[in-house]
């Protein structure tokens, strides 16, 4: 039993939300790039296309940062995985992450085994310390809050009832984002002893180079 639910983690985060995470941060890149692009072109006239752009991109983010903390019984994301360690540690073992580690040289093992013990052992040492995922997944939903209340009340249910949330600003949705990465980071070095410098992949061509040419084409009227 213990081994299948590790497959399942290690195939969830491994997969869907992996994905999805990194794509967060590919749009929050591309939107930095975009806005330092603006910025540096005051000319630009005023225009329905920037909120446009904008609410395009807050709505989008702002979803994906709630499916990625939901906790429901049939979803996939990063917080009902965290959920779910924090309810069987028992079977995230000490031996386990030395084995995904594959090191054989003493003093590696040693480097692995003290990562272990200041990064998921806590005070129980030999599996999981289930202290740690909970408070992992309570100081993300926290960081998150803003951002999950918007969308549940405005673009998942139209809560009439409840008292309307702001509209998150960009920093609280882009702090957000950063808490899923490093969210994402632990926990996929734990199931899969990956350790990721960046999650924003990189883009093989230039991107930016249409910016570069007049989209209207010459005569074009709409």
């Amino acid at each position: 039993m213990g081994h299948q639910r590790l497959e399942k983690w290690t195939s969830w985060i491994s997969g869907r939300i992996k994905d999805e995470v990194i794509t967060m941060h590919m749009h929050w890149e591309t939107w930095s790039h975009v806005q330092k692009m603006l910025a540096a072109n005051p000319a630009l006239p005023n225009s329905y296309w920037w909120a446009f752009m904008s609410d395009t991109y807050g709505i989008t983010q702002a979803v994906a940062v709630r499916r990625q903390l939901d906790t429901h019984r049939d979803v996939a994301s990063l917080g009902k995985l965290v959920s779910e360690i924090a309810e069987q540690p028992e079977i995230v073992t000490r031996s386990f992450w030395l084995r995904l580690r594959d090191t054989d040289h003493p003093i590696d093992v040693q480097l692995a085994d003290e990562s272990w013990r200041h990064t998921f052992g806590g005070e129980v040492r030999d599996h999981l310390d289930p202290a740690i995922p909970k408070a992992d997944l309570d100081a993300a939903r926290r960081a998150s809050e803003g951002v999950r209340k918007y969308v549940d009340q405005h673009l998942a249910h139209s809560d009439r009832q409840a008292v309307p949330a702001p509209v998150p600003s960009v920093p609280e949705l882009h702090y957000a984002i950063d808490v899923i990465g490093h969210l994402f980071k632990k926990y996929a070095t734990l199931l899969t002893a990956s350790d990721w410098i960046t999650l924003v992949p990189i883009v093989q061509y230039d991107w930016m180079a249409l910016f570069r040419e007049p989209w209207m084409p010459e005569g074009w009227s709409g």
